[in-house]
């Protein structure tokens, strides 16, 4: 065995005892002498591994393309750089060739069951792991483990997901975070609260980082309808650590859950003071920003975070051009749907681009265009799936797809102990199935769930009504008729919350030499502001 090979099987060794600082440093010292395609694919590789994303880029475009190799180690590494690099469609089809050549190559069985899992097909993911699991070398087979209890979860085997949580817990993974993320996911799945309080407690005795058991007990208490409880776990986690963004955005999300979507876009802008140069925040900020009606900060987060991937071609990018397109789907429908296709070109598999780019075309009446992006949807995210093609109106009638629904909705998450909006598209497909019964009662057990989120008041609402009524009378609207001017634009149309302004926006615009600009939002002091209509003046 030449040096060389000898110093390659060290770095990998290196590699799969998971010191790849070490290793990194090694294979540079190895490249100052000769750099072929096996060494620049693994310094690829263990760049990414150490956060090092765009030197991994950089020694990715060095290499020639993957048809013409056929090293499998090689091939192997350049998919590894990919999935790395959050592009597993690209690693998919290296994969396939280097596993043509070897078909009991270790490593490209885990690294394509991974692929497969970043891209939803969880069955193929499975299938690849287990293989893998059967020789794998002894660094890997906890890592399996926990990746195949993942794939159970994701495909409602919840039994074998325990089964392979306790494998791995065997062989001395319970120190590692992706092992309580999983254990603790499965033990919610079985409504285990106390034994994935006890392993978060253990596992942060042990050495864990303490930010993922604050985050996993703060789920924990949501997943049961507590989420005051969980909103004060994380405002007090935040007091000792102010300034972990992964702290602040799941406040952020918990506070979304909840409506509260000032709060979450406070959050979101604390982590932009942090770490301002994170596009996934900006994107975040753009998503949010327009949920509150905030256009103007909703198109700045998305234009700043355009900035930040302008010389990017990865998800990252594809995600920046998504958040843009989404907030032109209502006033620049052609371009928003130009920027849809470009982040596809980029990422396949970007499920809010498919899912947002399904909308506009049902917005356009494209049905079949529609329900071709939400079966694409499905395939790698099918709770988010199933509902767009119920809103589709493309309803599912077997009796074991509608089972799968209900148990999807019936798994605890930061939004609570169910999933509202998959209750509300089980009501609508039953009712399409004329089972009345069964339609009532999802509608009301959603009804019930996403009632807990809705701070109503009768006694106030009514009162709000009445000042309205006293305001806008016969006698307000007799003192203004004289205002404004004959001219037939500009037309503005006002009125309260559901009170029919969309119409009526709808059928002016519909008017072939009518411009339908935008609609405003004013929040504030609702009384101030109808006593100031007292005093407005003509123009």
């Amino acid at each position: 065995m030449s040096v060389r090979i000898h110093r390659l099987a060290q770095i990998r060794q290196l590699q799969y005892q998971g010191q790849t600082t070490e290793a990194l440093a090694q294979c540079q010292k190895l490249a100052e002498q000769s750099a072929d395609t096996e060494l620049l694919a693994l310094l690829g590789v263990l760049c990414c591994q150490n956060q090092h994303f765009e030197l991994g880029r950089s020694y990715l475009t060095q290499l020639p393309v993957y048809s013409l190799i056929d090293d499998v180690a090689t091939l192997t590494d350049i998919a590894g750089i990919h999935i790395l690099l959050k592009a597993p469609a690209l690693a998919l089809p290296v994969l396939a060739k280097a596993l043509t050549l070897a078909p009991e190559e270790n490593l490209a069985l885990i690294r394509r069951g991974i692929a497969f899992m970043q891209t939803g097909q969880y069955a193929n993911a499975r299938a690849d792991l287990a293989s893998a699991l059967t020789h794998c070398l002894p660094y890997h087979t906890g890592y399996l483990h926990i990746n195949l209890a993942r794939c159970a979860l994701q495909l409602l085997d919840n039994d074998n997901a325990l089964f392979h949580v306790e494998a791995a817990k065997a062989l001395g993974s319970s120190t590692q975070d992706a092992w309580l993320i999983i254990a603790v996911e499965t033990y919610i799945a079985f409504d285990r609260w106390q034994a994935a309080e006890t392993v978060i407690n253990d596992a942060i005795a042990a050495g864990v980082n303490p930010i993922v058991g604050i985050k996993l007990l703060a789920l924990i208490l949501a997943a049961q309808d507590k989420h005051d409880e969980a909103e004060h776990c994380l405002r007090q986690a935040l007091q000792n650590y102010p300034e972990d963004i992964e702290l602040l955005m799941q406040r952020a999300q918990l506070a979304s859950v909840r409506g509260c979507f000032g709060l979450a876009l406070h959050c979101i802008n604390t982590a932009l003071g942090i770490a301002s140069d994170n596009s996934a925040l900006w994107v975040q900020a753009a998503y949010t920003a327009k949920r509150q009606f905030d256009e103007e900060a909703a198109n700045s987060a998305a234009d700043k975070a355009l900035a930040l991937t302008e010389d990017k071609a990865d998800l990252s990018r594809a995600e920046a051009l998504t958040a843009k397109a989404n907030l032109l789907t209502d006033t620049e429908q052609q371009q928003a749907e130009a920027l849809f296709l470009q982040a596809l070109a980029i990422a396949p598999d970007c499920t809010p681009t498919r899912l947002n780019l399904g909308h506009l075309y049902l917005q356009w009446g494209r049905l079949d265009d529609a329900v071709e992006q939400f079966e694409m949807v499905k395939q790698k995210a099918p709770v988010a799936g199933y509902g767009a093609l119920i809103n589709a109106r493309r309803f599912p009638d077997q009796p074991e797809t509608l089972a799968r629904i209900e148990k999807m909705a019936r798994i605890p998450s930061l939004q609570g102990s169910v999933s509202s909006s998959l209750l509300f598209d089980l009501a609508a497909a039953w009712e399409h199935l004329r089972d009345y019964d069964k339609a009532f009662q999802f509608a009301a057990e959603a009804n019930q769930a996403s009632r807990k989120f809705i701070t109503y008041d009768a006694k106030q609402h009514r009162q709000y009504c009445l000042s309205l009524q006293q305001v806008f009378t016969r006698a307000f609207f007799q003192q203004r008729r004289h205002y404004g001017h004959p001219a037939a634009l500009p037309v503005f149309v006002l009125g309260m919350p559901r009170s029919g302004t969309t119409l009526v926006e709808q059928i002016l615009g519909g008017h072939p030499d009518i411009f339908c600009c935008r609609r405003d939002w004013h929040y504030g002091g609702r009384d101030s502001a109808l006593k100031c209509l007292g005093k407005t003046s003509r123009f």
